[in-house]
């Protein structure tokens, strides 16, 4: 897949909008956004564009996991919430050092509630 002529916007990658309380990370075509849930706990989403996914967007996502876990020394434990159709997702969950840790019905963005998996993944 071809690299588009202008640069996606994070929303487009993360397919979902970045609300004002996140934290925002951006490497080449590559998002992350994590969003507090309490001092210890985060959310986190992963996205890249469709030309960067495979290995080389599992190093930048590594590295943002380190400038994260870095930079909030409060912070304990990270949270994906994934849907059980996004194998890809769960995936790089795993590929990431997070582990599968239950199922929940939840109020996704759009206010509809949906069955997700929790991924979790510990300093």
């Amino acid at each position: 897949m071809r690299r588009p002529a202008t640069r996606l916007s994070a929303e487009d990658i993360l397919h979902n909008p970045v609300p004002p309380n996140a934290l925002l990370m951006r490497e080449r075509d590559c998002a992350a956004m994590f969003l507090p849930i309490d001092g210890e706990r985060w959310e986190v989403h992963f996205g890249a564009a469709p030309f960067m996914r495979g290995r080389e967007a599992l190093g930048v996502f590594r590295a943002m996991l380190a400038a994260f876990w870095r930079n909030h020394p409060a912070a304990e434990r990270l949270l994906g919430f994934i849907p059980p159709a996004n194998r890809a997702a769960a995936y790089l969950a795993v590929r990431l050092g997070f582990g599968f840790s239950g199922a929940a019905v939840l109020d996704c963005l759009d206010g509809r509630p949906r069955r997700v998996y929790i991924y979790e993944g510990a300093r």
